[in-house]
C-alpha cells in the first residue's frame, strides 16, 4: 500500500492522520510557492493569492439562476484550514481534482463578502504541478566571499538536471560591491520542483532560493 493510501485510510477510520501527514514531504514546495493558510486572513480583501494543501471536504451545488455546478471545498495545510469557492467555470476545469484527499494548489482571490475569509478560486492544479505551471524565475543566492568557482559548475549541472521554463538569476553577495545579479543564459532554465529545491538547498544552504510566480 502506498504511503498516501495508508494515510488516507487512517484519516477515514480514525478521523486523523496517525503516522504522518500527506503534506509533510511537500514542505519545500509549500514554502516557495504559496501563502501559508494561517497568513491569508492578514491580506487585503480582493488580494490575489496562491495557497496549497489537502482537500479535506468537497461540497457540490448548483447556481440557482443557471443550474450550473459549482463547488465549495476545505483546504488544509499543516497548521490550519481555509474554505475555497470554485464557481462553475473553475469547477468545470478542475472537477477531476476536487476529491477528498487530493493535494492541490489554488490560485484565486481573497473574499470577505460573506462575512468570513474564503478564497474564490480561479485555477486549481495538482500540488506537484506548481513548478511547471507557476514558476517564472528562480533566484539563487550565493556568498561570493571566499567563493569557489567549482560551485558554479555544480549549480550548472543541477540546473541541467531539471530543465524547464523558469529563468535563473544568481544573486552574488560580495564583500565590496554588495549584491551583484547575474542572469543565466537560456540553457539554464529550470523546473524548480521539489527535488530541485532540495538539492539546491543542500548545495547552497538554507534560504538560498526564491521562486517568483
Amino acid at each position: 500500500m502506498r504511503a498516501a493510501e495508508l494515510l488516507q485510510g487512517e484519516k477515514e477510520s480514525l478521523g486523523f492522520f496517525l503516522s504522518g501527514h500527506p503534506l509533510s514531504e511537500h514542505q519545500f514546495e509549500l514554502e516557495h510557492y504559496v501563502t501559508p493558510l494561517d497568513e491569508v486572513a492578514s491580506l487585503n480583501d480582493g488580494a490575489e493569492v496562491r495557497v496549497g494543501g489537502l482537500l479535506s471536504a468537497v461540497t457540490v451545488g448548483q447556481v440557482k439562476k443557471t443550474q450550473e455546478t459549482y463547488a465549495r471545498f476545505v483546504l488544509e495545510d499543516l497548521h490550519t484550514h481555509l474554505e475555497v469557492l470554485a464557481w462553475p467555470e473553475t469547477y468545470q476545469a478542475s472537477a477531476a481534482l476536487l476529491e477528498r484527499g487530493r493535494l492541490v494548489g489554488v490560485k484565486g482571490r481573497l473574499d470577505r463578502s460573506s462575512g468570513k475569509v474564503q478564497v474564490v478560486a480561479h485555477e486549481v492544479i495538482q500540488l506537484e504541478d506548481m513548478a511547471v505551471r507557476w514558476a517564472k524565475s528562480v533566484r539563487l543566492r550565493v556568498n561570493a566571499v571566499g567563493f569557489d568557482d567549482a560551485i558554479l559548475k555544480h549549480v550548472g549541472a543541477l540546473c541541467a538536471k531539471y530543465p524547464g521554463h523558469a529563468q535563473v538569476r544568481f544573486h552574488l553577495q560580495t564583500g565590496h560591491q554588495g549584491e551583484v545579479v547575474i542572469e543565466a543564459g537560456p540553457q539554464l532554465k529550470v523546473e524548480p520542483k521539489l527535488e530541485f529545491l532540495r538539492e539546491a538547498t543542500e548545495l547552497l544552504g538554507e534560504d538560498c532560493i526564491d521562486v517568483e510566480v
